[in-house]
């Protein structure tokens, strides 16, 4: 599907919306409550393509999982029962596990697979099977797993139950690989020491990760760039509530800024998440931004009179912790004074696209003024027009997109936008609330 959307500069108005369910907690608490012995309740989960890929995994594990929703809210809301597979006391070995187009699918459930006592092939559509995971793949070969794979991509076969043991894995391309030996190797037959060589990017990431295993009483001991993990564990999360996405509000938070309308976005909590730091940024480059943890709300204030600034201040960013922040900033870069510039992103070639090539070629379609470096971006201040873009199948440049094209002299066409229901299904109807004009181009 292809979208047309129009610059409306003057009628953007004042909104309030509900901040998307986190996509990287809701991924990690089914993952966890299926490898938990007993029933576990996830409140407030995302329901996408992504997560569904993560559901239909734990499922033919042999997990029970049950879609509730909730009858006393007047909203669509639905929460997860989940009666889990036990490690692998209870697994089933399954034949194919399709991941579709969730990285985090297909790196957690590789090192899954290596619990069963079988073979399991793991696979993807063809954005995923394009994507390394060599280093994920020789740490499990080294913890006793069999491994068959070319070039590290999927198709993957693993069999062979983990031992335990020591390995070594780089921490500069995926914080995922990480995600998966500590998600998996609890269940080894022995001991697990993990050691991380070089900068662990996304580490926030790894925190969500622990967090979710810390719930439900697993031990893991981190050491500097070192965890230890004992063996035959048992978890048993109970209950974990899914707190609203900083990373998909960043859309939305942006175009307030951007468009000066005020804005209340609910649902967002103090986390784990690295993207939180978005509103640290937007308050950097000039926004009013007020954040009541407490309440779970974050207000963007537009300017009261003619008379305050409407400069923004440019920026200089480390984007390895915060990498799904990247195309945001690269449309917000657009419209601050002077040249802002992401590095430290390199990992970002090896998402659903090459995130710092693509932004960076469609920006440019539009009249970004931009230089492109292997880690990142430079932007200068630049007025956008309207053009035909590619998303790529990847859902945070067609998001990222949708906002430039608000900011835009003339209307601009989106192309293949369904890809954004891999994380945030509302996302076009958010849009529409705040006023934005779009059509469907057939």
């Amino acid at each position: 599907m292809d979208i047309k959307i129009y610059p409306r500069l003057s009628v953007f108005k004042d909104s309030t919306i509900t901040a998307p369910p986190s996509k990287s907690y809701t991924h990690r608490a089914i993952t966890v409550a299926a490898l938990s012995e007993n029933r576990s309740q996830i409140l407030n989960p995302l329901l996408s393509e992504d997560t569904n890929a993560t559901i239909d995994a734990c499922r033919q594990f042999g997990a029970d999982i049950l879609r509730l929703k909730d009858n006393q809210s007047d909203k669509n809301e639905y929460s997860l029962e989940i009666h889990g597979f036990d490690g692998h006391r209870r697994i089933k070995s399954p034949v194919l596990i399709d991941a579709k187009n969730s990285g985090t699918t297909l790196r957690f459930f590789t090192a899954i697979s290596a619990l069963c006592e079988g073979c399991v092939r793991l696979t993807g559509d063809e954005s995923l099977i394009k994507r390394p995971n060599t280093p994920l793949l020789n740490a499990l070969e080294d913890l006793g797993a069999k491994i068959f794979s070319i070039d590290g991509k999927a198709p993957i076969d693993v069999c062979g139950r983990l031992k335990g043991g020591k390995t070594v894995i780089d921490g500069s391309m995926s914080s995922q690989f990480i995600s998966a030996l500590l998600l998996s190797t609890p269940f080894a037959e022995n001991d697990t020491t993990l050691y991380i060589k070089g900068e662990a990017k996304s580490r926030p990431y790894i925190d969500m990760t622990l967090e979710l295993i810390r719930e439900a009483g697993g031990k893991i001991i981190h050491d500097g760039d070192s965890y230890f993990i004992p063996s035959n564990q048992v978890f048993n999360l109970k209950s974990f509530s899914i707190p609203g996405d900083f990373s998909s509000a960043s859309y939305i938070l942006a175009a307030s800024s951007l468009l000066d309308f005020d804005l209340v976005m609910t649902g967002l909590k103090d986390s784990a998440q690295g993207d939180k730091v978005i509103l640290d940024i937007l308050k950097s480059i000039g926004t009013k931004v007020e954040w009541m943890k407490n309440e779970e709300i974050v207000k963007i204030s537009k300017k009261v009179s003619q008379s305050q600034s409407e400069t923004l201040n440019c920026f200089k960013i480390d984007i390895g912790d915060t990498p799904d922040l990247f195309p945001t900033l690269s449309v917000i870069a657009t419209r601050c004074e002077g040249v802002s510039e992401l590095f430290n992103a390199e990992h970002l070639r090896y998402k659903e696209s090459d995130r710092i090539s693509k932004m960076s070629e469609e920006l440019r379609k539009m009249g970004a003024k931009i230089t492109e470096k292997r880690d990142g971006l430079i932007i200068a201040k630049s007025n956008l027009k309207g053009a035909i873009l590619e998303s790529y199948g990847d859902h945070r440049i067609a998001m990222a997109l949708s906002i430039a094209a608000l900011l835009a002299d003339g209307p601009s066409i989106i192309k293949d936008v369904e890809c954004v229901d891999i994380s945030y299904p509302s996302f076009f109807n958010d849009l529409k609330k705040i006023g934005a004009y779009m059509e469907v181009v057939t």
